[in-house]
């Protein structure tokens, strides 16, 4: 079975009304957003190196924290 990645755990969180579901949608906007990641730190330094704010970096860990839970 093939393992969910982090990008598509996003898409079906765009609608929820939280830090979460904005991050998705920002994300989902992002084209250069790399679909691939697969830990929390790289998520982080692409999050940094595009200039995230607090809140956002705040929602990636919560969402990569449920992302874990929900798909190991």
């Amino acid at each position: 079975m093939k393992r969910l990645t982090f990008y598509n755990y996003l898409k079906k969180q765009k609608n929820r009304d939280d830090p979460v579901g904005d991050l998705a949608a920002d994300v989902l906007a992002d084209k250069s957003f790399p679909k691939n990641v697969s830990c929390r730190t790289e998520l982080l330094e692409y999050l940094n190196n595009t200039g995230a704010c607090y809140e956002a970096l705040t929602a990636a860990k919560e969402a990569f924290t449920e992302y874990k839970l929900t798909t190991c």
